[in-house]
């Protein structure tokens, strides 16, 4: 009774051992997510599993995430104190894979204990071993990990080119999140050359971007004020907008342009700031962009007041009060033209409900007839024989 009992907790309850690895790893995933204190024993299970199966890499694999771990709950000194008791055997053994995140892992915990030197040691390994690999996803994280660490011991020019390289690389990948990242190191790093090529292009492309996803301009995580910050000159923003002028008119190019001509008003530029919204007015013009007009009136008319000349500010708010009945007129058109719609619309299906039942009550009619005229016929039969 008892090896019964054995073989069928082997055979059925396989969980009681170990999930497989795609359960573990699931499970291991969401435990980090939400910081799970669980996780370990999770971590140990597929350490011990692909033990095991014999499994080497997967072994070493689960022993490095494991020694990530430690980041996740800031266990920083134990994660890299972890991580190098794994390196001789790695580095021996393990595959390019394992070697690559093992070193990955090692820049990310010298990173947190701000053993910088050694964190672009380990990250020039890893980008190392993605060159030989020719694969820009391996690329992509080293390079931007070397640059980021570059940047924080005070080497700019040298951060540059892996920037560069990490940022083309997110662009073409459309990685809105290392985007972000890359264009906030690269163009902060390097807000006295805004002005010049390869930053002015990537400011562009970066503003760009930021219209084309429809991002809030002014959002904190974008970073495009300290980006354009005390630092950068009146010349340089004046170049900035050049580099803009070019683009779509949508929304965030209006919101870029009040946000530049705010940098150039905080530094005492009025009438450079005057002219770029009279040039994007003229442009709203052309592009026939109702809510740009309103929107460039309402900001010009602000402008004007705060410098006192109120005879222009005047103008330009009834301007704006102009096109934003036009706005309103719009939008009340277009909810009357969807209220038509859903009027017909309704009324059709009204009449065809209608029509519906009238068809129905006509064919109830007409087999009361035929049973009528059958039943008088039987009863006729009937009668005559």
């Amino acid at each position: 009774m008892r090896y019964l009992l054995l073989f069928t907790f082997l055979v059925l309850v396989p969980g009681a051992f170990g999930q497989d690895y795609h359960e573990l790893k699931s499970s291991i995933r969401k435990k980090r997510l939400y910081r799970d204190s669980t996780i370990w024993s999770s971590l140990d299970s597929l350490i011990i599993k692909s033990a095991k199966d014999k499994n080497l890499q997967e072994e070493l694999s689960a022993r490095i995430l494991k020694g990530e771990i430690f980041f996740t709950f800031s266990e920083y000194k134990e994660g890299l104190d972890y991580l190098e008791k794994l390196t001789p055997i790695i580095m021996e053994k393990g595959h390019q894979g394992n070697q690559y995140y093992l070193n990955n892992a090692l820049a990310q915990a010298h990173l947190l204990n701000t053993n910088y030197a050694n964190a672009v040691d380990h990250d020039l390994y890893s980008y190392k071993l993605a060159k030989e690999k020719k694969d820009s996803s391996w690329i992509l994280k080293p390079a931007s990990k070397i640059g980021h660490v570059l940047l924080l011991s005070g080497r700019t020019e040298e951060a540059a080119p892996y920037l560069i390289e990490a940022l083309d690389i997110a662009y073409n990948k459309q990685n809105k999140i290392s985007i972000i990242q890359l264009s906030n190191n690269l163009l902060k790093a390097n807000s006295d050359k805004l002005s010049k090529e390869p930053y002015k292009e990537y400011l562009r492309k970066y503003v760009q971007m930021i219209d084309q996803w429809n991002l809030p301009i002014n959002a904190e995580h974008l970073g495009l004020k300290d980006i354009i910050n005390e630092k950068v000159s009146t010349a340089t923003i004046l170049k900035v907008y050049e580099s803009i002028k070019l683009s779509s008119f949508r929304q965030g190019r209006i919101d870029f342009t009040e946000f530049i001509t705010d940098q150039l008003l905080s530094r005492g530029a009025f009438e450079q700031a005057i002219d770029i919204l009279k040039n994007e007015l003229q442009l709203a013009q052309e592009n026939e962009s109702i809510l740009a007009l309103s929107n460039l009136n309402s900001y010009l008319a602000n402008v004007y007041a705060a410098n006192s000349d109120h005879k222009k500010a005047y103008y330009h708010q009834q301007e704006y009060y102009k096109y934003n009945q036009r706005i309103r007129g719009e939008n009340i058109q277009t909810r009357i033209d969807s209220l038509q719609v859903l009027f017909e619309t309704a009324e059709k299906d009204r009449l065809l409900a209608k029509n519906d039942l009238i068809l129905a009550r006509k064919q109830k009619q007409n087999q009361l007839l035929l049973l009528s005229t059958i039943s008088l016929f039987f009863l006729t039969a009937i009668i005559i024989y």
